[in-house]
């Protein structure tokens, strides 16, 4: 009944204006009003405080799971990365071995020291496809210049073997006419 008769009297001076302010229930009733008023916003605040951290500790669940996955994807792109380090460093000692070559093992040193295995292969393999093909080229030389009997196309061979312009080698033994 009291409760009733306080609200009723907050509607009464919110409506009639300042002369009920003297009045002394009314004194009581903004007392008690600003009271109940906390305390209602409070409950309020509480509950929307609890699902933004809910939702913090989800978000923050998520990312933890994410970067753990992260973190698994990285390691093992470590050990594939190592392995073909590796691998690349077998190839590249076994080649330099088989031709042997100080400047591809020298590329090997710079594989295991952490330069690109991938650029390291290829440089290897082009310097072993253009020896091959000096090779060639020197061979077919010497086969010229042995059916022929010309000894300009013999010192050309070696003058190839020893890093000449196999192309170039080629082309005049197979324009030139030998001496007769």
């Amino acid at each position: 009944m009291r409760k009733n008769f306080l609200v009723s009297l907050a509607c009464v001076t919110l409506f009639s204006g300042c002369a009920l302010l003297a009045a002394p229930g009314i004194e009581e009733a903004g007392s008690i009003a600003g009271v109940a008023v906390p305390g209602v916003s409070g409950a309020f605040g509480t509950e929307s405080t609890v699902s933004v951290n809910d939702s913090w500790i989800h978000a923050n669940d998520v990312q933890a799971k994410y970067s753990q996955a992260e973190l698994a994807s990285l390691k093992t792109q470590q050990v594939n990365n190592d392995r073909s380090r590796a691998a690349t460093v077998g190839m590249l000692e076994s080649l330099s071995k088989s031709d042997d070559d100080p400047e591809i093992a020298d590329l090997a040193m710079w594989v295991k020291q952490g330069g690109d295995p991938q650029y390291a292969l290829g440089a290897a393999l082009a310097r072993d496809k253009t020896d091959a093909s000096r090779a060639a080229a020197v061979r077919i030389l010497e086969n010229i210049s042995q059916r022929g009997d010309d000894p300009t196309i013999y010192e050309l061979a070696q003058w190839v073997r020893e890093g000449g312009n196999e192309q170039f080698a080629l082309n005049y033994a197979f324009t030139h006419e030998p001496r007769q």
